[in-house]
């Protein structure tokens, strides 16, 4: 559960899960029971805690943790191992647990960092585009492992950052980027393509455009930003776009970024956008896979989309991120545009993605350096990192 310092019952719940679990925690409770059991802990199910879920509950006993009580009845109605964090029974299981995995922090499960008994890890959920420093940094100092995409990433870390530990630093490459991986050496591309439109209820006889911007940190830094995710008016605007040239455009907003029932419903009324938040459709991989050109600002799915091969257009906008960002012309790898240019430079690329790489010759200098193995999958590399702990 992502904690919103605005809303009131979040805090309710975070107090109450600290109390059960300091309370929990004492050595009293300590069993053998569940010595063996692997905690995931997250906003929600989805990326590389998903993907790891997948990989370990064959061989070992895998949940996935919640403070939110209508994802547990969500998972659960779907057979997923999960854990309210506010049941006591389910709360001694996470107590005696072997290992405890997060990808978004620990909130006050940061305690057991000083527990000797206790595998910590994190399975980082991607590259930031915001500059860290070593006060945000420190928070990963006393993990026992943290998995990270590849070596560049590694040197990014120790080098740009300057994390500290660098002895818990393992590259792994990342689970949820197994699924595109194998989207790619398959022989079946447009088969796939059509079957997962048809799923999401997509005309499968049009061009297919992913709008996924980040979400704004400091909204001062980007006030009166025309081209913001909050803005209707822009997304009316491309709207009329994907009317003009015939195509798809599947919104799908950052975690954090929230709409009012009002706004939703004027999405809803818009002719060729389609609403696609994580809360309803958790697998953005399929977006990735069925998507023409990815339309971004300062989202790091750009670094995941990049497998791909396919146009990426980054709008030419400022950063909300308070501390920067670090070697813009590395990150930000494709074209960036205005505005003016959204539709002929879609339009453009559609005609002809060779056009795009001629454009671009950043885009595979990024992928060749961030992605040093586009082949091998991180599977057997989690199970390998999970099975020396047992």
């Amino acid at each position: 559960m992502k904690f919103n310092k605005f809303n009131f019952y979040h805090y309710i719940v975070f107090f109450y899960g600290y109390f059960l679990f300091s309370f929990f925690n004492l050595k009293i409770f300590n069993s053998e029971d569940n010595n063996k059991a692997i905690i995931l802990y997250g906003h929600k199910f989805y990326g590389n805690l998903k993907s790891l879920y997948e990989a370990t509950s064959e061989n070992y006993k895998c949940y996935f943790l919640t403070l939110d009580y209508q994802n547990f009845k969500k998972l659960k109605s779907k057979n997923i191992n999960v854990l309210y964090g506010l049941s006591s029974k389910h709360l001694k299981i996470v107590i005696n647990s072997k290992i405890f995995i997060t990808d978004h922090g620990m909130h006050y499960f940061k305690k057991f960092l000083e527990n000797d008994d206790k595998i910590v890890i994190d399975v980082n959920h991607g590259i930031p585009f915001q500059r860290w420093d070593e006060k945000i940094m420190s928070q990963w100092n006393n993990f026992d492992e943290v998995w990270l995409l590849s070596e560049m990433h590694k040197k990014i870390y120790v080098d740009i950052f300057k994390h500290k530990n660098k002895e818990n630093l393992y590259v792994t490459g990342y689970g949820r980027l197994d699924y595109i991986k194998q989207f790619n050496n398959s022989s079946n591309k447009n088969i796939i393509i059509k079957d997962l439109k048809e799923k999401l209820n997509l005309p499968t006889n049009k061009k297919t455009i992913l709008y996924a911007p980040t979400w704004i940190h400091d909204k001062n830094l980007v006030k009166n930003n025309f081209m913001s995710p909050k803005n209707f008016d822009f997304l009316n605007y491309l709207d009329g776009i994907a009317n003009e040239l015939d195509l798809n455009i599947i919104f799908r907003p950052h975690l954090n970024t929230k709409f009012t029932k009002r706004f939703k419903n004027n999405l809803n009324q818009l002719r060729n956008i389609f609403y696609m938040p994580q809360e309803s459709f958790d697998n953005v991989e399929d977006f990735l896979i069925i998507s023409d050109i990815l339309l971004t600002d300062y989202s790091s799915i750009s670094l995941d989309y990049i497998l791909l091969k396919r146009p990426v257009l980054f709008l030419n906008t400022p950063y909300s991120f308070n501390s920067g960002i670090f070697n813009d012309k590395f990150m930000r790898f494709g074209k960036k545009i205005d505005k003016d240019e959204i539709g002929s430079i879609m339009k453009k690329y559609l005609n002809n993605s060779s056009d795009y790489f001629l454009d671009c010759p950043q885009h595979m200098k990024t992928l060749s350096e961030l992605h040093e193995d586009i082949e091998s999958t991180a599977k057997d590399n989690y199970l390998k990192r999970v099975s020396k702990f047992f």
